[in-house]
């Protein structure tokens, strides 16, 4: 993405689930552990438990003397071939018969990676190497027997109050049912002041609630049962909205719904709330894909900054967030030009959406989304172009073509 030196996502690790793993990590270089401590931190790990040890074969043959092999092993070797084939040969000796070994090498040899396969080596990692590809080596290692990754997890979070990001995350998820035929689950994670009922005109007095009466108990069935079937493709998980409740946020169930994003057909939208805390900050770095919803004003300027500097540090593999700008062009208000803005931040631009009073305010009071009840309007157009973006990841950068420009202009005016 334009010189911030983002690592595009790996695909092998975006298309399998990798699985609950024990992973040892040998290095023998500074250089190598920071990358191995980038990669274990990664989204794609979360379910790991990692052990990072200092040395490189003949310590990982000294450590399983004394205890059991993990899932897998991963270790930098800079020793001549002479000296690796004997000391494979005696790590296999102390190795369980499921664990699988990564080599991390400074050889660049097309035959020296036969011979190591050959020998029983899972994989081989050479340098110069990011973090993200060590992760598509541990992915590809467990490709035939992980869950394949069907559906999604997109956070949206706003950059400040009354910037409108539930407004446009519940309107991109109506564009991703109706528009774009699929299957959705829209839930509601701002349990005090939540307006997905309000914006779906429906009871929010179940969904995210008896979720997170659930918390571990959580699973397809008891979603099917929970969830409220808007209509074909959109389910929702609508918050009541208690001020006296006592409920709150629980990373239980906000892991549930990850494993639920991913093991299913569905994509997940998560309506994050306004408050910054541990809950928010895991579905953030769990999340596939983030859309900050910002406002061309200083305070979202200065609030989109820390969101994404965080992020860029949290997720260093992924691709930062989309940008939103919303309420664009307000009439008497001065704006920052989005591309001051987006320079500011250090993030692409994203998408627009233009200020209209009318259209926002009769869907408001209606109780119905702009994308279901204004489907011809420049703002639907609009979100559509955000949920394409979201489920065709990169496309909207390339060339459109007159056959897919018709489309547009056919489903805007048609």
């Amino acid at each position: 993405m334009d010189g911030q030196n983002q690592e595009l996502n790996s695909s092998v690790a975006d298309t399998f689930v990798i699985p609950a793993l024990r992973i040892d990590l040998f290095f023998l270089n500074e250089q190598t552990k920071a990358l191995i401590d980038r990669a274990t931190r990664d989204r794609r790990l979360i379910r790991s438990k990692s052990h990072v040890y200092e040395g490189g074969i003949k310590a990982a043959i000294d450590l399983y003397q004394k205890k059991s092999t993990p899932n897998l092993i991963v270790i930098e070797n800079n020793d001549e071939p002479e000296l690796l084939f004997p000391a494979l040969d005696r790590l296999a000796e102390e190795c369980l018969p499921d664990t699988r070994v990564i080599i991390i090498s400074n050889q660049n040899d097309v035959s020296l990676y036969r011979q190591l396969i050959n020998r029983g080596v899972t994989d081989e990692v050479t340098f110069p190497f990011r973090p993200i590809d060590l992760i598509e080596a541990i992915a590809a290692a467990w490709k035939n027997e992980s869950n394949p990754r069907i559906g999604r997890l997109v956070a949206f979070i706003g950059a400040r109050g009354g910037a409108g990001s539930s407004t446009v995350g519940h309107n991109v998820a109506g564009a991703m049912a109706r528009s774009f035929d699929t299957d959705v689950l829209l839930a509601d994670l701002d349990l005090q002041m939540g307006t997905v009922g309000i914006d779906f005109d429906v009871d929010g007095s179940y969904g995210m609630n008896d979720v997170l009466k659930s918390g571990a108990r959580l699973d397809e069935v008891l979603l099917e049962r929970t969830v409220l079937k808007y209509d074909e493709k959109l389910e929702i998980l609508a918050s009541e909205t208690n001020l006296n409740s006592s409920l709150e946020l629980q990373a239980d169930a906000i892991e549930k719904l990850i494993n639920l994003a991913q093991t299913t057909p569905r994509h997940v939208i998560l309506d994050l709330p306004r408050t910054w805390g541990e809950e928010t900050k895991k579905a953030l770095i769990s999340a596939d894909q983030i859309v900050i919803t910002a406002t061309p004003d200083l305070t979202s300027l200065r609030n989109t900054k820390q969101i994404s500097e965080y992020l860029r540090q949290a997720r260093p593999n992924d691709d930062m967030p989309i940008l939103v700008m919303n309420q664009v062009g307000q009439p008497r208000r001065p704006e920052i030009a989005i591309t001051e803005f987006c320079e500011a931040v250090r993030l692409n631009e994203g998408h627009s959406i233009p200020y209209n009073s009318s259209i926002f305010g009769r869907a408001a009071n209606s109780g119905r989304i702009v994308t279901y009840s204004n489907e011809r309007s420049s703002v639907a157009s609009a979100f559509r172009d955000i949920a394409e973006d979201l489920l065709n990841p990169g496309m909207r950068n390339k060339p459109v073509s007159i056959k897919r420009k018709l489309v547009h202009f056919m489903r805007k005016w048609w």
